[in-house]
């Protein structure tokens, strides 16, 4: 045998036909698939528009040139989404169905259906195949729990990420969350069991006793009499003309003080030179004393009447001032 082929002609409930023909002894892949449009097998005298198909590989059931995308189309069959073992999603492919439509003679007493294939990795192949050709509503109240799952994770994700934010932000302000579900709910009694706590010193009170507590102080204070700006003012100018008069006769005593002070110190001086000038006077020659004179306004005077009179005057400051 040097070539051989299956053929096979179908017809949908369009009364649309079409030839279907594989080879099994062939150069060709056997891995396409001639699809006829028309009943070649029937009327083998007509012509007809003829498209090649493939099988066995990626997107056989998704692609334009996928023959089982072709088929289940030619059958008016919309092929439900199911969930993998990995939990992607795929098609339900037409080769778990097709083992329901037929007894497999070896094994296919003993269970329906006798051969599912498993590389589809399809998760419970064999009940999805039964509930889509039966039209149960199994499959989209499968759909259905599946997409409530997906908002359930979507709803739990972010109740915690505001969770999160919440103990954020209240941290910051000093504060904690106490009793906040940590999983979502909808029960209002539930949330409204939370509440707020305040640090004050080594330890954490109820925020709305707190702020009870603060606002009754509050309105404590409101009660005290606070002088007005106006008489604040007069009381605190009438202090600084006080304040000034005390300064200003502090500063006259100090006046007073200072100026005493250096009368007694020239009169000290003018008392210690009187007496070194008696203390030179006596030890000079008698002769030579009488004749010493000082030059003064322009002439020359005895010495003796002007330390007489320089005498007189320190004398006359000591007894002013109250010294010696």
């Amino acid at each position: 045998m040097t070539e051989s082929f299956v053929a096979v002609e179908l017809e949908n409930a369009d009364a649309q036909r079409i030839m279907v023909r594989r080879n099994v002894v062939a150069e060709t892949d056997r891995r396409l698939i001639t699809v006829v449009e028309g009943p070649a097998l029937t009327k083998p005298d007509s012509h007809y528009e003829a498209r090649d198909y493939f099988v066995h590989d990626p997107g056989a059931a998704k692609r334009d040139a996928g023959f089982h995308r072709m088929l289940a189309q030619f059958m008016g069959w919309t092929l439900p989404t199911v969930k993998r073992y990995d939990g992607s999603d795929t098609t339900l492919y037409l080769e778990t169905l097709f083992p329901l439509f037929y007894v497999e003679q070896k094994s296919g007493w003993s269970s329906i259906p006798a051969a599912i294939p498993t590389h589809f990795r399809i998760r419970d192949a064999a009940k999805r195949s039964v509930e889509f050709l039966l039209a149960l509503e199994t499959h989209v109240l499968e759909l259905r729990k599946q997409e409530i799952d997906l908002q359930l994770g979507i709803a739990r994700t972010r109740w915690s990420a505001t969770i999160d934010e919440v103990r954020s932000l209240t941290g910051a302000q000093g504060l904690r969350v106490q009793q906040l579900s940590q999983a979502p709910t909808t029960m209002q009694a539930e949330i409204r069991t939370a509440y707020l706590q305040a640090g004050r010193g080594d330890e954490w009170r109820n925020l709305d006793a707190l702020l009870a507590e603060l606002q009754e102080r509050l309105e404590t204070f409101d009660t005290v009499a606070i002088p007005n700006a106006e008489g604040v003012a007069v009381a605190a100018a009438a202090e600084v003309d006080r304040v000034t008069l005390e300064i200003q006769d502090i500063n006259r005593e100090r006046n007073d003080i200072f100026r005493g002070r250096q009368a007694e110190a020239r009169a000290a001086s003018s008392h210690d030179d009187a007496d070194r000038a008696d203390r030179r006077g006596s030890q000079e020659e008698p002769g030579r004393a009488e004749t010493s004179k000082l030059r003064f306004e322009g002439k020359y005077r005895p010495l003796a009447p002007l330390l007489s009179n320089v005498r007189t005057i320190a004398h006359g400051c000591a007894a002013a001032t109250g010294h010696d």
